[in-house]
């Protein structure tokens, strides 16, 4: 064999040799780098679904749904507000006897028609019948139990005809129910008040049926009605 035709042979060999070596190298990084962006693009499409998915607040208290005790609710608070320092000597009419303290409640007044009409009130939300009956001061009075975005309150509905609502101790009555109507004016059932609903809202479980308290630092265990409904925005009846 010529000397030409070897180094051809041998220069075709080398050739060869390398031309595997650089397909193997190609194939080999081509599928390590495919398998790295598949990988990526996995870990990337689910922290795009982890972050995109809605989260749930931890230890959220879902909002109650609150109805105001009476239609016309602000309109009727004419004569006593909550907070009010009401003296002995305050004129009443057409009936009542003298109150001395800081009132605790708003007091709902009825129009000159409602007098001689059936005036119903309503439960303010969701809860239970914690006491009703005759107390001296309110003739009739009923105590809703409830609890508002995690916190418990007694509800006080004063000057009602219990001889209108079947409700007892255990109760249970559901937001904008109606509860009772309100009693007769000037009669046993106001315990000789006006016809107007008491409507209080103490703060826990205890039940205190004073309508006035002696001093502001007591008062702060109420709420004041009015703000307490139009800040959980409480819906007419």
């Amino acid at each position: 064999m010529k000397r030409k035709q070897i180094i051809i042979i041998v220069s075709a060999l080398v050739i060869l040799v390398i031309g595997s070596g650089a397909a193997w190298y190609y194939n080999k990084h081509k599928k390590v780098t495919s398998k790295t962006t598949t990988s990526t693009q996995q870990n990337s499409s689910q922290n795009s679904a982890t972050n995109s998915a809605p989260q749930t607040p931890q230890n959220q208290v879902p909002a109650a749904t609150l109805y105001y005790p009476m239609t016309n609710f602000v309109s009727r608070i004419m004569f006593r507000s909550f907070g009010q320092l009401v003296k002995p000597t305050d004129s009443v009419s057409p009936c009542g006897a003298p109150f001395s303290g800081y009132h605790d409640a708003d007091d709902l007044e009825v129009t000159p028609v409602e007098v001689n009409e059936d005036v119903p009130v309503y439960a303010i939300a969701d809860g239970t019948i914690r006491e009703i009956g005759p107390v001296s001061g309110y003739g009739g009075l009923l105590v809703l139990g409830v609890t508002i975005k995690g916190q418990a309150y007694t509800v006080y509905y004063g000057h009602i005809n219990l001889g209108s609502t079947t409700l007892v101790m255990g109760s249970s009555v559901k937001a904008g129910q109606r509860l009772a109507s309100l009693g007769a004016q000037c009669s046993v059932q106001t315990d000789g008040e006006r016809k107007h609903l008491h409507f209080a809202i103490h703060i826990g479980t205890g039940i205190d049926v004073r309508g006035y308290v002696p001093t502001l630092s007591e008062l702060a265990a109420w709420v004041d009605p009015k703000t307490f409904l139009t800040e959980n925005s409480a819906s007419p009846i």
